[in-house]
């Protein structure tokens, strides 16, 4: 069997100098690593993260593989268990 693990992109933009005000612009998903390279690549060239008057943002992307099956369940189970605690509308 063949597992096949998709690829997130994540485009992150920030203001002039200040770098520590880095904020996501756009999160994709991906089929591979190469795809997801590809559009991030794409997406800087284009300054898919420019501002609305026109002076462009630095910015730069990561890709990363997404997690295996058992990181995701077990996230989806804290998921719900934060849910069951919950305190209950009146």
């Amino acid at each position: 069997m063949i597992e096949w693990v998709p690829w997130f992109l994540v485009l992150i933009a920030w203001p002039g100098d200040r770098v520590d005000d880095q904020q996501i612009v756009r999160i994709e998903v991906a089929v591979d690593q190469d795809e997801c390279e590809a559009l991030g690549q794409k997406y800087l060239q284009e300054g898919i993260a420019d501002t609305p008057d026109g002076a462009p943002k630095p910015r730069r992307f990561l890709c990363s593989p997404m997690p295996d099956r058992a990181s995701f369940n077990a996230a989806v189970a804290r998921w719900k268990a934060r849910l069951r605690e919950a305190p209950k509308p009146e």
